[in-house]
């Protein structure tokens, strides 16, 4: 028996992912490595009682693609082997959102396959990425500047996405399909060294290995692996100071304890922020050291007000020992009319009601979000909701006015709570500040006749 056939064996065999009896969804390009792992798999087929199926992304950016896909089936029919073909629209993509082609290619793979994974209702996808795809995603994102998280390469199992090739070569992989004479397509565009990894592949990488270290393949599977076990190390630290450290976790929204950050090691640190983008957007992977680096510095010895823009839409703003990262705007832009009823507002929900008698009970559910004024006071004002404007200014109990922007500082207001807070104004004078402030106008008690309700509600 060919020794990779044992060797594919032994991994299946010891695998904590597989299981007798499991439908396996097989990305299969056509090409060389996806051919030698669905052959490797038909081996076992019968042995582990697997259900096999092809999946076949047509990216439709080759002339060659339709040839790909016709091969595909081709064998799919020929083994008894039911094939899925998705086609994608790669230029599509590119255009709208500005990646490079491979990029988006790879974007849209991983979603067809995982429509094809859902229609079938398999239980994993296999990808035939190999120890040479290893070495140059490594190596490419040690020329780009990666961390710990892009040090890690192609991990073997991502969820229910597995890599039972990552083991082998693609030397090994090669004479394993022409010692077999199985046949295959060739895909022209790997040939093309203006895309960056083909020039990793054809031309740095057989640099490296005839000049300075021949083993060079394994050298940086072996840095992938440890940088795995780093990260998982890491991960788990963070993740359990992610969990003492949020002070808010809404949708598009996380505000992180700056004081309580601090006492973290900053590898951990950065975990840590790793970790609060992956639960954004999952652009964590997407930070580069520079950023990283002004990110940290940020958070830990810039001033307050100090933001900055991420990968993914992302905003960090600071404020005091507050950090709030979001991917929703921190700035409000509205402009609405006091009405009765309800009135949402963004983020704001406010229920404006009249009543023509007012008892010491209806008074008493006064807090800071539910606030009564004399409806006679107010009937003259030209009413609106708003955000904060510089120079706003309210009217207090005792009669002397006060800048909001001073009510902020009073309050230890966050940055962005300024501006998304909606304010009940009149002209430039406000009136309430809901959760936070009221002013001395148009207070209520038992011998006002008719008075208003207002109660502002967060939406989460």
């Amino acid at each position: 028996m060919n020794s990779l056939s044992d060797k594919f064996r032994r991994i299946i065999t010891e695998s904590e992912w597989i299981r007798a009896g499991d439908t396996l969804l097989l990305a299969c390009s056509g090409g060389v490595d996806s051919m030698a792992m669905v052959t490797l798999f038909l081996e076992v087929r019968d042995e582990w009682d697997l259900e096999l199926v092809l999946g076949h992304v047509n990216h439709g950016i080759r002339d060659e693609a339709e040839r790909d896909a016709q091969f595909v089936r081709e064998f799919g029919r020929k083994n008894e082997l039911p094939v899925r073909c998705e086609p994608v629209d790669v230029p599509g993509r590119v255009n709208r959102t500005g990646e490079s082609l491979e990029m988006a290619a790879r974007a849209l793979r991983y979603e067809a396959l995982e429509t094809i994974y859902e229609s079938d209702s398999a239980d994993w996808i296999c990808t035939a990425h190999t120890k040479s795809d290893q070495a140059e995603t490594v190596l490419m994102r040690m020329l780009s500047g990666a961390g710990i998280q892009g040090f890690q390469g192609i991990r073997p199992r991502l969820g229910h996405v597995v890599r039972p090739l990552l083991g082998f070569s693609r030397g090994e992989i090669q004479e394993f399909m022409e010692s077999r004479a199985i046949p295959y397509v060739q895909d022209t565009t790997n040939r093309d060294v203006s895309y960056r990894r083909n020039w990793i592949r054809h031309h740095l990488l057989p640099d490296i290995a005839g000049k300075i270290n021949p083993g060079i393949e394994d050298t940086l599977a072996h840095i992938s692996e440890i940088h795995r076990e780093v990260a998982e190390l890491l991960n788990n630290r963070s993740e359990e100071a992610f969990n003492h450290l949020i002070i808010t976790e809404d949708e598009g929204k996380i505000i992180l304890d700056i004081t309580g950050f601090r006492g973290y090691l900053t590898a951990v640190q950065k975990a840590i922020i790793f970790k609060v983008l992956e639960e954004l957007d999952g652009s964590g992977d997407t930070l580069k050291f520079p950023q990283m680096n002004q990110l940290y510095y940020i958070l830990i010895s810039g001033e307050s007000g100090s933001r900055m823009e991420l990968p993914g839409g992302i905003s960090v703003v600071k404020s005091r020992e507050q950090a709030l990262f979001t991917s929703v705007s921190v700035t409000g832009d509205f402009h609405l009319p006091f009405t009765f009823g309800l009135t949402e507002l963004p983020g704001y929900r406010v229920m404006v009601e009249s009543f023509s008698d007012v008892t010491h009970e209806d008074l008493r559910d006064s807090n800071e979000w539910i606030a009564w004024f004399d409806a006679e006071v107010l009937q003259e004002s030209d009413l609106h909701w708003r955000p904060w404007k510089h120079g706003d200014r309210m009217v207090l109990a005792g009669g002397q006015h006060k800048k909001v922007s001073d009510i902020w500082i009073d309050q230890k207001v966050p940055l962005w709570e300024k501006h998304s807070r909606p304010l009940l104004v009149d002209g430039s004078e406000v009136l309430w500040i809901p959760g936070i402030k009221r002013s001395g106008i148009g207070w209520v008690d038992t011998s006002s006749g008719n008075a208003i309700k207002m109660e502002v509600e967060p939406r989460t």
